[in-house]
């Protein structure tokens, strides 16, 4: 009997790809993560800090209190910080029965700077009488102060992010899973029919500075032959953003504190406040791109391209499918297929990676489309690579990479571009399928080449 899924599944000729099923598991195990984490610290949170601070405010009853003393402050002392606590000595009554407590305020009763406890418990003289508010569950729980205190909601904005980040990526999955049964049952029909054509192909010469094509060729598309894989899926970038923003505004928000807490305390230190100023304006640019980056991930729908043949060769014709999902009003829609050239050079002590197009051919413009969802808009197009164009290379400090670039302008939203990597093969003689050799009599360099009068 077949077991229900295995850990490894064979796709194609000798390669093996994880399971899809545990791939979802895993998916969803890893923003289970981000959901647990995140809520248990928010959880400690709201029982420790935000429901003391919001019943002390709105469910507190209010009373009269006299001051009978003014204590000396608490000292709290730890191995990292001491921290000072005005005490008020004071007698009140509930319903007609008398209580005598210790108050002050429920959170802001530690202070760094003692004479500021000081001189805050002096604002209360003795034998006058003051507005408390008690508990009405607990009398003894009685406060002389009320109100926000905008820390406890900095302290609480971090794991909420968290619950967000495990919450949008926990229906994220939830809603792939759902198509991923039809998706797998086209991809294993298109599979099982494309086994025996590639078993016919002409296989071209393997050569050593020439990627190979495996991981760009072993997707079976639903139309044509292969669906190229994305160059950097929107998801990953997403979660690489919202990491960067919250880690740098947590340090950025423990230096703010302090210099809040100082400038409070009456010893203002400007060079920690001109030490913050541009940190902080890097934070809120982190977010700023982490809100962009949110909106072209979830608003924007999954970008699909298929191609009749792959690897590609110089002066052949390709189809083209491209398939766009989401619910957008597109100004303007776009497929290119260029080249980038990258060298890598040393520079004194520092190493630098230069890059430059070379090549930038338009395939498709279409404008003022409108996409439903559940109806994605699809597009076939053919395109032919450059004659004289340089073909992939990759060594230690060179490489020319190809690829088919899709950008698309969207009313209300950001533009987005996506890479799709495809490898651009040798040309080949037809009788023995040799590469044909690449030297040049005038001497003139694989840019040179591609800029050539052949990408007309």
């Amino acid at each position: 009997m077949a077991r229900r899924f295995r850990l490894y599944n064979k796709k194609r000729g000798g390669r093996a790809t994880g399971s899809q099923r545990i791939g979802r598991w895993g998916e969803a195990l890893f923003y289970c993560a981000f959901l647990l984490l995140g809520g248990v610290a928010l959880t400690l949170i709201i029982l420790t800090m935000l429901m003391p601070q919001w019943r002390a405010s709105y469910v507190y009853a209010e009373s009269t209190a006299k001051v009978i003393k003014v204590l000396s402050p608490y000292k709290n002392q730890t191995e990292k910080s001491t921290t000072y606590c005005p005490q008020i000595l004071i007698e009140y009554e509930v319903e007609g029965v008398p209580y005598t407590a210790i108050a002050y305020d429920r959170l802001r009763s530690g202070y760094a700077d003692e004479q500021r406890a000081i001189d805050l418990g002096n604002r209360f003289e003795a034998g006058k009488t003051y507005r408390c508010w008690y508990d009405p569950d607990d009398p003894h729980q009685v406060v002389l102060l009320r109100g926000a205190v905008w820390w406890v909601w900095l302290l609480a904005a971090l794991p909420a992010a968290f619950v967000v980040f495990g919450i949008v990526g926990l229906g994220r999955t939830f809603l792939q899973s759902r198509t991923s049964r039809e998706r797998r049952a086209v991809l294993a029909g298109r599979a099982n029919r494309m086994e025996l054509f590639e078993s016919q192909q002409h296989e071209l010469p393997k050569l050593p500075t020439v990627p190979r094509d495996a991981d760009l060729k072993n997707s079976p598309g639903t139309t044509l032959a292969y669906r190229l894989p994305i160059a950097t899926k929107p998801s990953w970038q997403l979660f690489a953003a919202a990491m960067t923003c919250l880690c740098w505004n947590a340090l950025v928000a423990v230096f703010v504190t302090m210099a809040i807490r100082g400038y409070l305390a009456g010893n203002t230190d400007w060079l920690l406040i001109g030490f913050c100023v541009p940190f902080l304006a890097a934070g809120v640019w982190l977010c700023y791109f982490l809100a962009r980056q949110f909106l072209i991930t979830t608003g924007i729908g999954a970008t699909r391209i298929e191609i009749s043949d792959h690897p590609l060769l110089p002066g052949q014709e390709y189809e083209l499918l491209l398939s766009q999902a989401g619910k957008l009003d597109i100004q303007s829609l776009e497929i290119l297929l260029v080249c980038d050239e990258e060298a890598t050079f040393c520079q004194g002590t520092d190493t630098v990676v230069d890059t430059k197009r070379v090549c930038e051919q338009m395939i498709l413009h279409s404008e003022k489309l409108q996409i439903q969802p559940g109806l994605p808009y699809e597009s076939r197009s053919m395109f032919r690579v450059p004659i004289g164009a340089m073909h992939s290379f990759k060594a230690s400090y060179n490489c020319v990479n190809w690829k088919l670039v899709v950008r698309g302008k969207v009313d209300r939203w950001p533009d987005y571009e996506r890479s799709f990597p495809v490898i651009v093969h040798p040309k080949v003689q037809e009788t023995g399928r040799k590469p044909v050799p690449e030297s040049n009599s005038n001497g003139q360099s694989a840019t040179a080449r591609v800029l050539g009068s052949d990408l007309a």
